[in-house]
């Protein structure tokens, strides 16, 4: 466990030294039996893109680095808040799992936490996220800003000059929110859980595609008892946008008409989903006669729907990425 009391702490954390100096520390001692629980015992949590290892933590009570599982440790009812590299990304309450969506800062852009995650997946030390994500032990100084756009975020100047100093290509949108989305369906556990989505609000919906990475669709979505009014621009392969409008949309078609699924726009059901159907790979061919498999992504009782949309005929774009933000319940 590399983690130390809350008191232990103040002294440990002037220097990226003294961190790695008291982190071992930590470790010997065990959890240095900082803050009590009234007789409850710690828990331990994981931080999750993939996996996040060695990512700064602390609590009321104690601090340190997430191990090679992501775990971290706290008492119940502590407030958990995490730090990249010396970077502020966000807190939340302790809890069995935490994500990039789940801690991040309320009020922020609706890309905050897909730039957090796009720049976890790039400082992966051997650029392979799938098999978990190990942060190096260096500070990052440059000024990076998860508060906008992820199209500006691209081109911000200190994302720029951290790609360059951490010798990093940093990870596109689409194939961030891929990766996230292959993370989610594992957790896709609890076989009570449903979403209404007649009852939800979108806040955002965008589509990108392989592509065109740097070029974005935002989506208008209104959902009803019976289908979705559904509309925004369609990205081609040489990165033309058109627009395209079809109102109303039912979720699913047995007919295998227009429907959400057969497009796999967004949601493959409705009006409700179980988190089953919100964690399922699918073959369908649209109305614009492509076929495709969709990989659909969702976390119960988190805000965000996923869905990679790759296409099989060998035509561009062969790769779309959907992602929905729902209004919070």
């Amino acid at each position: 466990m590399t983690f130390v009391s809350r008191a232990f702490s103040t002294r440990c954390r002037k220097t990226a030294r003294a961190l790695l100096a008291c982190s071992v520390v930590g470790v010997l001692s065990g959890w240095g039996g900082g803050g009590g629980g009234g007789g409850t015992s710690i828990q331990s949590g994981q931080f999750l893109d993939s996996a996040v290892s060695g990512l700064y933590y602390e609590t009321e009570s104690r601090w340190g680095l997430t191990d090679a599982n992501g775990r971290f440790y706290y008492w119940p009812g502590e407030t958990v808040t995490f730090r990249l590299q010396g970077l502020y990304i966000g807190q939340a309450l302790g809890a069995a799992v935490l994500t990039p969506p789940m801690i991040t800062p309320s009020g922020k852009h609706a890309d905050y936490s897909l730039n957090l995650l796009r720049l976890l997946q790039s400082l992966d030390s051997d650029q392979t996220p799938s098999n978990g994500i190990s942060l190096g032990s260096w500070q990052i100084t440059q000024n990076i800003n998860l508060d906008q756009s992820t199209d500006s975020f691209t081109t911000a100047q200190g994302v720029v000059d951290l790609m360059s100093a951490a010798s990093a290509t940093l990870v596109s949108a689409g194939s961030a929110s891929d990766h996230f989305g292959d993370t989610l369906k594992t957790l896709a556990s609890n076989s009570n859980y449903t979403l209404n989505l007649s009852t939800r609000t979108v806040s955002r919906a965008t589509m990108r595609v392989n592509t065109c990475p740097n070029q974005e669709s935002v989506w208008s979505l209104v959902f009803n008892a019976q289908n979705v009014s559904v509309s925004g621009n369609v990205i081609a392969a040489n990165c033309s946008t058109s627009q395209w409008l079809i109102t109303p949309m039912p979720y699913v078609d047995s007919n295998n008409g227009t429907s959400m699924k057969t497009n796999a726009l967004f949601v493959p059901c409705g009006p409700v989903c179980t988190l089953a159907e919100l964690n399922q790979t699918y073959t369908a061919t649209g109305d614009d006669m492509r076929p495709f498999s969709a990989k659909v992504a969702h976390m119960a009782n988190t805000r965000e729907i996923l869905i990679t949309k790759s296409f099989t005929d060998g035509q561009s774009p062969s790769t779309a990425y959907f992602r929905l933000i729902l209004s919070a319940p």
